[in-house]
C-alpha cells in the first residue's frame, strides 16, 4: 500500500494526472503499476520490481 511520494511527478500520476517531465509512452504503464502497488498488502518480489521501475522511471526525467 503506498502511503506517500517522494517525487511529486510520481503522485501526479497515481493521481491519474499526466505528468510534464515523463514521456506519455510511459506514463499509462507506470500508472498502472502503481495501482498494482497501492493494492498490494504485503512485500512480494514482483511488487519490488515494480518500484525499481518506477524508481527508473523518476530518473529518466531527470536525464
Amino acid at each position: 500500500m503506498i502511503k506517500t511520494f517522494k517525487c511529486q511527478e510520481t503522485e501526479r500520476l497515481f493521481n491519474g494526472q499526466f505528468s510534464r517531465r515523463l514521456p506519455h509512452s510511459v506514463q499509462r504503464i507506470a500508472a498502472r503499476k502503481l495501482e498494482m502497488l497501492h493494492a498490494a498488502t504485503e512485500r512480494k518480489p514482483r511488487m519490488l520490481l515494480a518500484l525499481k521501475l518506477i524508481s527508473r522511471l523518476t530518473e529518466y526525467k531527470n536525464l
